[in-house]
């Protein structure tokens, strides 16, 4: 079931929606912008992936007396 709303855009961000929509990509504007979540979406959930992945590069898990090396 789709549901209404509104949005309030930027002037340069209704220019690019519209350079979308001309590019034939997207049926109508409401396409784009539900495929743009999407695809924000699907990014969050990969990024969150590769955060656990690289929780071992944080900062905060480096030793401050080690030189980077294998000494």
């Amino acid at each position: 079931m789709k549901h209404i709303m509104s949005v309030s855009l930027d002037e340069d961000t209704i220019i690019k929606l519209r350079e979308l929509l001309r590019s034939k990509n997207f049926r109508n504007k409401s396409h784009a912008v539900e495929q743009a979540i999407l695809g924000m979406h699907e990014n969050s959930i990969n990024n969150k992936s590769e955060d656990v992945t690289s929780d071992n590069l944080n900062s905060d898990n480096i030793d401050p007396n080690s030189r980077g090396d294998d000494e």
